[in-house]
């Protein structure tokens, strides 16, 4: 394999596995790894043309022109869609939160249901609990009220009943 080739793809394959860790590493919702991958791409796959016309890079042999293939980001695109399948649509759902009476904030979410193809009401209380350790409050939400689940055509498939996190009977 020709030595420009070599180098181009050892530079360019330790760059994307760089791209490809921090954006592995990266648990908020950034998109600046994903973003600066496919810039990345951009640039390479110009500077690779732009080498290819310059005859900086010539191909004489069937290993030049795997390397050549390997430096354009068909396989990176294949590897990433390897460790990150497409999830599909992710299902729709509306929060609403209201207090009652009883001094306690319910919330109320509506979501479409992926099993019955319709949509899937849901309550919940919220109930403060304290963590003695750290002295801070976090918000847990027990299941409450009646859980309808509805058909696209309005029907009702399924109503389950909770009271404060158990299901009833």
């Amino acid at each position: 394999m020709n030595k420009r080739i070599a180098f181009f793809n050892i530079v360019y394959y330790s760059v994307i596995i760089l791209l490809m860790v921090q954006l592995m590493k990266d648990d908020s919702s950034s998109l600046a790894p994903m973003i600066l991958l496919m810039i990345f791409w951009g640039v390479s796959l110009v500077f690779l043309i732009g080498l290819l016309v310059a005859r900086k890079i010539r191909i004489k042999s069937f290993m030049d022109k795997i390397g050549v293939f390997m430096a354009t980001p068909v396989i990176a695109i294949v590897f990433l869609m390897i460790i990150f399948p497409p999830q599909g649509q992710k299902s729709l759902c509306i929060e609403e939160y209201f207090e009652k009476n009883d001094n306690h904030q319910y919330l109320k979410k509506t979501c479409d249901d992926d099993s019955t193809g319709g949509v899937r009401v849901e309550y919940y209380l919220t109930f403060d609990s304290v963590n003695s350790e750290t002295n801070s409050t976090r918000e847990v939400l027990l299941k409450d009220s009646t859980w309808v689940y509805l058909s696209h055509k309005g029907d009702n498939v399924k109503t389950v009943k909770y009271m404060n996190g158990r299901e009833v009977k």
